[in-house]
Order: structure tokens, then C-alpha cells, then sequence
């Protein structure tokens, strides 16, 4: 890596989080570290009932009901963090928002997978593993709540896509997370559950807050889009050009 970093007449980075680990790390030239923050597909976005409702049956989900996280099932998504904070709500909460993960396996996914397995066996949430393409848009458009409590992102999409989707979003408080979500997100400390339990019951049982992320959370998520990512990349590449 700091031989191709070295070599390089121009680093681009997905967000100014990685772009500061770059230069503390390696020591490089600010001025060759470039961010395009990446986009969210034209996919994700509000939906209504009527159009989740083929994907949502298939899943035994009903919309607007269940608080949802999206991640590969590994250690670093922090997924043990939402579980815990699930069964710290109350019972009449957890029994009106069921919990459901989505999400592929990933390293050292075992011992989660397994825990994932005896939770859904005890009807306690219910877990999809890997959910095609074609369906996502509407899981995430169906969902009351989307939790992402991951320990490091370089960027984040879940939570954009979530927010694209129309969805209050609860983040953690790490990493680049803060500077993809901005005001447009809840916070949470991925190492407090209590706390993370709190926010979300906020979320799903006052309709002023759940509004009102839910506007923060689009008008947050339509600054992220592939053609503002193409051009931040190909100014950077004119900008080589021109030096060369």
C-alpha cells in the first residue's frame, strides 16, 4: 500500500474520514487526497404499502412495523450492540416492531450466525440473511426504524439508503457515520445498548421525532447521488491530466 500510494499522482477517497486516516497514516501531501463521497441509487426511496406489500408478504413483514439492520454478518458491523439494545425495550414495543437483520455472512461470522439462528428459533427477530437486490428498496421502505450501530465505515451506504428510503435512521456515533448522516440521524454509542434502547423506543413511539428524522433524513440523503460522485472523480482526473 505505500508503494502504490507512492506511485500514485492522485489518491481518491470515498469520504474525509478516510482521506484524514490516509494522510495521518502514510504521511502524504494533503493536496493529493481527494474525497468523492459515493451515491445512493434512485432504488431506494419512499414507498407505499400497496408496492411493499408483495415483497413484505413473502417475508411475513407488514409495513411500517418492524425496525430493520442491513450489514454482513461480522464483528465489525456490531450487530450483537442491536440485539442487546432490542431486548432492553419494552416488551409492548418489541411486540408491535419486530427486529429484523438482513445481511450476508461475512468473517468470523459463526458464533453470531448461530446466536442469530437460536434468536429466530425463539421467535424473538427474524433474521433473512442475504436479500436480493430487487427486494432491498422495499425492505427498507417498509421498515418504522433502521438501526446501524457498525464499529467503522469508511463511508456507510446502509444508513443513506435508509434515509433515501424515507426511513428514521439511528447511526453510530464512529468513524465516518457522523460525516455521511450529518443532523439527519440519531446518534448512538455502539458500546452503550442502554442508551441505544432509549433512542429507539423515542423513535418509534413519538410520531414528532419519527417525522422529523424522516424529513432530515431526505432532504440529508439527496445531496448523495452517482453523478456528484462521477464528476468529484473526474475533476480529480482532469486535475492529474493537467499537472501530466
Amino acid at each position: 500500500m505505500p508503494r502504490a500510494l507512492a506511485d500514485s499522482a492522485a489518491i481518491l477517497v470515498d469520504s474525509e474520514f478516510v482521506r484524514q486516516e490516509v494522510l495521518t497514516t502514510f504521511g502524504i501531501d494533503p493536496a493529493r487526497v481527494h474525497t468523492a463521497h459515493l451515491g445512493v441509487s434512485t432504488a431506494f426511496r419512499p414507498r407505499s404499502d400497496a408496492e411493499t406489500r408483495p415483497t413484505l408478504d413473502a417475508l411475513g413483514l407488514v409495513h411500517g412495523e418492524y425496525v430493520l439492520a442491513v450489514g454482513t454478518i461480522e464483528p465489525r458491523k456490531n450487530i450483537r450492540h442491536v440485539l442487546e439494545a432490542y431486548a432492553a425495550l419494552p416488551d409492548a414495543t418489541r411486540k408491535r416492531h419486530p427486529l429484523v437483520i438482513a445481511g450476508a455472512k461475512g468473517w468470523r461470522a459463526g458464533d453470531l450466525e448461530k446466536a442469530l439462528r437460536a434468536l429466530v428459533e425463539r421467535g424473538l427477530i427474524r433474521f433473512l440473511g442475504h436479500v436480493p437486490d430487487d427486494d432491498l428498496p422495499m425492505l427498507y421502505a417498509g421498515a418504522a426504524a433502521f438501526v446501524f450501530a457498525s464499529m467503522y465505515e469508511g463511508f456507510g451506504l446502509p444508513p443513506v439508503e435508509a434515509m433515501a428510503s424515507g426511513v428514521p435512521v439511528l447511526v453510530a456515533d464512529r468513524a465516518s457515520l457522523p460525516e455521511v448522516t450529518g443532523d439527519a440521524a440519531l446518534k448512538l454509542d455502539p458500546e452503550r445498548p442502554d442508551e441505544t434502547a432509549l433512542t429507539l423506543a423515542s423513535m418509534l413511539e413519538d410520531p414528532a421525532v419519527h417525522d422529523d428524522f424522516e424529513r432530515r433524513g431526505l432532504t440529508r440523503a439527496a445531496g448523495f447521488t452517482w453523478d456528484a460522485c462521477a464528476q468529484a472523480a473526474l475533476r480529480v482526473y482532469r486535475s492529474v491530466d493537467r499537472v501530466a
